[in-house]
Parts: C-alpha cells; structure tokens; sequence
C-alpha cells in the first residue's frame, strides 16, 4: 500500500480507494471511466501470511496535467514513515528541513502545518505518545 502511494506520489497521479478491508485492497485512477482503466487488487494470503498483489490491470493512460504543490494522498502518516530516520538520527531537525527533503523526494512542497504534525507524528512513532511516556512515570504519593 505503501509502495503504491510513493509510485502515485513520483508520478502525479490521483487514486481512489475502492475497498480497504483487512484482507483486501482495491484502487484505481481517479480518471477510471474517463479513458484510463488502471486498477490494482492486492489481498492477504492466510496461507503465506503476506499480502499479495492479484489483478493489475495495465499502466495509467491518462495525463495529469495538473501538478498541485501538495498530493491528496500524501498525508501525515505516510510523510511520517518516510522521514522517522531523519527524526531519529536528529530530533531537532528543523521544519525547513524536512520540507526540503519532502520535496527533492515527491516533489512536492508541503505545508509547515501538516510537516509539523509529521514531525510530532515520527516522533511518537520512536518514543511513544505523551500519554504512554507519563504512565511510566512512578506514582507519588504525598502524605499530609
């Protein structure tokens, strides 16, 4: 699922889920119907225990003309998986930064606001919410 958005993200190309189920995932081109047939199918093999790509159906023929500074699909989340290295290496890496390696990597410009939310997001991934860090913490109990 991954790999399939960083390919739609270096292509400037839309999809649209069609199913996500916890053994199946569907999407195809956001111009299905309007020219281009692109669809891919992937499900989880119980069997193997992985998940397994089983239908796709040619390559995009349709023509993004338009390239927007930010991708619909490009979300916090993904960002987040894609630079937890950065964070972790260098947990005061600047917000710039970060933008500038989403940037020369997708080649899109993302917003301050939503690399924020990425950073605290990779941070959370490496050590934990706020609220797991604070249960570890040992009770105190103070006696009047």
């Amino acid at each position: 699922m991954n790999a399939n958005k960083q390919f739609h993200f270096m292509h400037s190309f839309n999809f649209d889920v069609v199913e996500n189920k916890s053994d199946k995932y569907v999407v195809m081109c956001s111009q299905h119907g309007n020219g281009c047939y692109w669809r891919m199918r992937v499900s989880f093999s119980k069997k193997c225990k992985r998940w397994e790509l089983k239908k796709l159906n040619c390559i995009h023929t349709c023509i993004n003309s338009f390239i927007s500074q930010d991708h619909v699909r490009l979300g916090s989340s993904v960002i987040a998986h894609n630079i937890v290295h950065l964070v972790k290496t260098n947990l005061g890496i600047k917000i710039q930064t970060l933008i500038a390696d989403m940037h020369q990597r997708f080649g899109y410009t993302i917003s301050y606001k939503k690399t924020w939310t990425t950073k605290q997001k990779a941070l959370e991934m490496t050590f934990g919410s706020w609220e797991q860090s604070y249960s570890y913490l040992p009770v105190w109990w103070i006696v009047a």
